[in-house]
């Protein structure tokens, strides 16, 4: 088995036994049980799709961040909330510097500016966007159901990645055969 896959699951397992706890008192200990079997089954499926380790990373912290964005909307306190958040956008936090160093590296220079602006403009423009409709979702819903909705479909961005990147070489074009030529000419 491999060491990381084994690692990521005993992570699900104990990010669910954590929260598993709460939703037991609020759904019953059944269905929380009945749902936390198919999430995990879910998650051991999308992990074995992984074909490597970055793909991994890269997905799997986009899926934690949305799930622990959508638990605060379950937290009973303003500090809870803000815990979760700090740390849902803390891992997502990393999860962009590690991308956004991927996406540039698979760039040639003489584009890379101009792709990374026209990037962060479209991103700058989904979230203006995606501020406006949720303000007006505030006058339909909750804002606790607007914090759990917007949570899952971050996690959907996990899911997204991970059928995307599906056999997919992250090597950007670097070979064992180009890095073993490169170190020999410099020598």
């Amino acid at each position: 088995m491999n060491k990381d896959r084994a690692v990521g699951a005993a992570f699900r397992a104990c990010l669910l036994r954590c929260t598993g706890a709460k939703l037991g008192d609020i759904w019953g200990r059944d269905r929380t049980f009945a749902i936390g079997l198919v999430v995990y089954a879910t998650g051991s499926l999308i992990t074995s799709l992984s074909p490597n380790l970055t793909v991994l990373l890269i997905g799997w912290s986009l899926i934690v961040h949305g799930l622990i964005f959508a638990l605060a909307g379950f937290m009973p306190t303003l500090l809870l909330f803000a815990l979760f958040t700090f740390v849902s956008r803390a891992i997502v936090g990393v999860e962009y510097a590690i991308q956004e160093t991927l996406f540039q590296r698979s760039l040639p220079d003489y584009i890379r500016g101009r792709i990374s602006t026209l990037d962060r403009g479209a991103e700058l423009t989904v979230f203006g966007i995606f501020s406006y409709v949720s303000g007006v979702a505030m006058l339909y819903i909750s804002p606790m159901a607007l914090t759990v909705l917007s949570g899952l479909f971050s996690a959907c961005a996990g899911v997204v990645w991970f059928a995307r990147h599906r056999g997919e070489d992250f090597s950007l074009g670097m070979h064992d055969k180009d890095i073993r030529l490169s170190t020999q000419e410099s020598s």
